[in-house]
């Protein structure tokens, strides 16, 4: 989906029923929102919110045959652009064990049972904060106002849901439209904390009570609507996914709490919300990828122990202005990383079969991508100098290159942060070349060179030496060379293939930008047009000069001859 200004593009208004990935990209200058609600508009099966300009966001959802209604939202505001969206019946069941049927049956009704209980919690806090507002009693109001909204946040997704009454009761002053009336919690916070307003009147009497009963009433309201609600696995993983994005592109800045400074408990409490969605569906988590709830374990324990060292007392937190640069950038960063593997949580956690996506080859696994898989049609390959002698520099580059290479052959950016989708006030991660494609069957191939082992002055510089494969060496002279030693050799090389030109740079660019410092780049190598096979299923292609090479070349199902031949043996 492309959301621009004035329009909002699908690539097709039909799908087949299972597991649908919805990448939503925004070539507009306004930040948007995009919705799939059910036949009628109303009810909201999914959404991304917070998409900035360039930017690009995914929505994974299991979703039955049916009528749905796409929607838009340019700048956030209205009802937005809407169109009509088909699934069919693909036909295949969604095939869901006893057990299984039972572990999802008791996530929902222990997360039903979660946000029913918290929607209750903020009723009573609400009722408790308008009635010290009301009287006057100013510094009871603000002791109570941040432990009061930690049971919205930790709902936020679910009551963000109801369109009539979030902005009611939680829109910022920056975000206003013009004529808007400003009602809410934020309404009543900047009335509690003018220090940072100029030439601010405070509220009389008959204000305050009007406001406080109007943010009353409306919580009421939500309450009500909240008791009556069910959800889905793909709604809880979403949700989680989400609380974590809003406050990794809003709260991690400063922006929603602008008078009081009492972001942190927002902070922690959309972590809150996000781990107690994924503990819901962790047992079914574990049935599908146990290595992804394992890290999803310890993201959660680890941005639980970031938000630990700013506590206040039993249930307190430092004021926002009381951070440094370094502690925001470390908070942040912990979000980003956290919404990412949730995001792959969301996509793991559906059942059913998957949508018409781009094809993707798994990074990790027994053997390289890249060797036989089945060749792409464009490569950019690059040779690398090692600038370093010291051996934790190329070992930590490789760390980070690994990671990076995993991120982008999902068509990931290539670090958690992303190109545009972290704070302000952090540096991207990303170039951002690779925004609204698709994987593009990108696979990324890491290579030795020589040199790695040992210098052109004989160095053993990582101690390597005695590692290196007898048939990794130099190659001789040969008659007719003429080669050009700036553009041979390297201690490290890396092929990055897949479909689409840019997404084969975009890789390449960002590896080389993570090894700034670390290794430099000795020459590079764009290609183009396939001209060869690795499987049996590939018809070898003419050249350019019209000529078949390579009919004869080992072929992936050919597996003795690849170990004869290809693999690097033990020993």
């Amino acid at each position: 989906m492309t959301s621009s200004e004035d329009a909002c593009d699908l690539s097709a208004t039909e799908a087949p029923s299972g597991t649908l990935r919805f990448d939503v990209s925004n070539t507009g200058t306004q930040v948007t929102e995009f919705y799939l609600l059910d036949a009628d508009g109303l009810a909201i099966k999914g959404e991304v919110e917070n998409v900035g300009p360039q930017a690009t966001r995914q929505l994974v959802l299991n979703l039955p045959a049916g009528d749905y209604t796409t929607a838009c939202k340019p700048g956030m505001t209205g009802e937005g652009i809407r169109a009509g969206f088909t699934v069919t019946d693909s036909g295949e069941d969604v095939e869901v064990s006893a057990d299984e049927q039972a572990l999802v049956e008791q996530a929902l009704t222990s997360y039903a049972t979660y946000v029913r209980d918290q929607s209750d919690q903020l009723l009573v806090k609400t009722q408790e904060f308008v009635d010290l507002y009301e009287s006057g009693d100013d510094d009871a109001a603000r002791e109570l106002y941040p432990r009061a909204r930690v049971h919205w946040e930790r709902i936020e997704t679910v009551a963000e849901s109801f369109g009539d009454l979030d902005p009611k009761m939680d829109l910022r002053e920056a975000d206003l439209e013009p004529g808007q009336e400003w009602t809410g919690w934020h309404r009543i916070e900047k009335d509690l904390w003018p220090e940072r307003a100029e030439d601010y009147t405070p509220l009389t009497g008959a204000e305050r009570r009007e406001y406080a009963q109007d943010l009353l009433a409306n919580t009421e309201k939500l309450d009500a609507r909240i008791q009556e609600l069910d959800f889905t696995v793909d709604q809880i993983a979403n949700g989680s996914r989400g609380l974590l994005e809003e406050v990794a592109t809003g709260k991690v800045t400063g922006e929603e709490e602008y008078w009081s400074r009492t972001d942190l408990y927002d902070f922690s409490a959309n972590v809150d919300g996000a781990r107690v969605g994924f503990e819901g569906v962790e047992p079914i988590l574990e049935t599908k990828d146990p290595e992804l709830a394992a890290e999803l374990e310890e993201r959660f324990a680890d941005l639980e122990s970031l938000l630990d060292q700013q506590r206040v007392g039993e249930d307190g937190f430092v004021s926002y202005d009381e951070l440094s640069d370094d502690e925001v950038k470390e908070l942040g960063g912990g979000l980003a990383a956290g919404g990412y593997v949730a995001a792959r949580e969301s996509s793991a956690g559906s059942a059913g079969s998957a949508g018409q996506v781009a094809p993707s080859y798994p990074f990790r696994g027994e053997r390289q991508a890249g060797i036989t898989t089945p060749a792409q049609d464009r490569l950019h390959f690059a040779a690398f100098d090692v600038t370093t002698d010291d051996r934790e520099a190329l070992v930590d580059l490789l760390r980070r290159w690994t990671e990076a290479a995993d991120r982008m052959t999902q068509g990931l950016d290539a670090g958690p942060i992303g190109a545009v989708g972290g704070a302000t006030n952090l540096p991207p991660d990303d170039t951002g070349e690779a925004i609204g494609l698709s994987p593009g069957g990108l696979t990324i191939t890491f290579g030795l060179g020589p040199g790695l082992f040992r210098d052109a002055e004989g160095r053993d510089r990582f101690g390597l030496a005695d590692r290196r494969p007898e048939a990794l060496r130099e190659l001789p002279h040969f008659p007719g060379d003429a080669l050009d030693p700036a553009r041979s050799g390297g201690d490290l090389c890396v092929q990055a293939c897949a479909q689409d030109p840019q997404v084969a740079v975009h890789a390449i660019r960002n590896l080389a930008r993570i090894g700034f410092g670390t290794v430099a780049v000795r020459w590079s190598q764009l290609g183009f047009g396939r001209t060869s096979t690795t499987s049996t299923a590939q018809e070898t292609p003419r050249n350019l000069f019209g000529f078949k090479d390579g009919t004869a070349n080992v072929k992936a199902e050919e597996t003795t001859a690849l170990d004869d031949h290809v693999w690097v043996g033990e020993g």
